[in-house]
């Protein structure tokens, strides 16, 4: 099977798209953490080594659990044969393409890019022996390329310019200026962290008696899987409480820059609001999301969080619906 990849991983989930030879295309995301598996079920093997990704690194420990956030930008290169292991295994839980695989493009974004970050990522993935379900790939990737994470989605938006709010930074970029992108402020798990710390939280808590607090990995592993409340305490209340004001003063409140540099160059100021922290914006908003948004002289993506990997996909040309799903 002849197919093109996508891939965005952020510091809190890994974004994919497939564009399968015969026009079919797939979406999915799942938590950005892997680790060596201790016997559990269901693993991928990566050169002789067995590893769980995503939601099944739980059954180890998220104490335990390898993110790429804990080696800067180095991390999203660290381990990626493994990221790319579990995207395959991802894909073919939902669609056959059988164990002879041919990449014809592997796109992926990045917070910086270089002609020898792009020779990184070919030696990452040559000659990888990968097993998935037991049975060893024929993997051949032909072409790989990196795109800068932010300013990717520009190519594609009627908008000048794009803020990415992330698990572990916020992004900004402009239309233009050389590619500008610019690293902003610390991202959505600053503000999970208000989420776990509200008052109404920790009553929930210990009202259950002697249950201990839970990490923030956890409550964004909960709210990557679309689960909306966590040791049985409900989520939307304390979203709706804490997300628009930490929007405000840590998203918004940095516009103005982004919206100087857009009018010396020529541009409006419109403003594509992306990233999985907005789709934390719709789910503590509801109908309201889109209102706030545009009060505040933004719009929010239809799709935030599959943003990068979709723009890469029409950059492909590729126009036929999309199968989305994930964990």
């Amino acid at each position: 099977m002849k197919l093109s990849l996508a891939i965005d991983r952020g510091n809190g989930s890994v974004k994919w798209m497939a564009h399968l030879e015969d026009g079919r295309n797939y979406l999915g995301k799942f938590a950005s953490m892997i680790v060596q598996n201790r016997g559990k079920a269901d693993p991928v093997v990566v050169d002789g080594v067995e590893w769980l990704y995503g939601a099944a690194v739980a059954k180890v420990g998220l104490g335990v659990a390898i993110r790429p956030s804990e080696a800067g930008a180095q991390g999203k290169v660290d381990h990626f044969p493994v990221v790319l292991a579990g995207i395959l295994s991802e894909l073919m839980a939902r669609v056959s393409i059988g164990n002879d695989i041919e990449i014809e493009n592997l796109s992926i974004v990045s917070p910086v890019c270089s002609p020898s970050l792009k020779a990184t990522y070919e030696a990452a993935v040559k000659g990888r022996k990968i097993v998935i379900k037991g049975k060893q790939l024929k993997l051949r990737v032909k072409n790989v390329e990196v795109f800068p994470e932010a300013s990717i989605v520009l190519k594609k938006s009627d908008a000048d310019i794009v803020l990415d709010i992330g698990y572990g930074t916020v992004l900004g970029s402009v239309r233009g200026v050389d590619g500008y992108s610019s690293l902003l402020e610390n991202g959505a798990e600053q503000l999970l962290t208000k989420v776990l710390n509200h008052p109404k939280f920790a009553a929930g808590i210990d009202a259950q008696g002697g249950k201990s607090m839970p990490v923030v990995e956890l409550l964004a592993l909960c709210l990557a899987k679309g689960e909306t409340s966590l040791r049985g305490v409900d989520l939307l209340p304390l979203l709706a409480d804490v997300v628009p004001s930490w929007f405000d003063e840590n998203a918004i409140a940095l516009l103005p820059k982004l919206r100087r540099i857009a009018r010396e160059e020529g541009l409006s100021g419109n403003v594509l609001l992306i990233g999985g922290g907005s789709e934390l914006l719709k789910l503590a908003l509801g109908d309201r999301a889109g209102d706030w948004a545009f009060e505040r002289g933004c719009i929010l993506a239809d799709s935030s969080d599959f943003a990068s990997v979709q723009t890469l996909g029409e950059l492909w040309d590729v126009k036929s619906p999309v199968s989305v799903g994930g964990r």
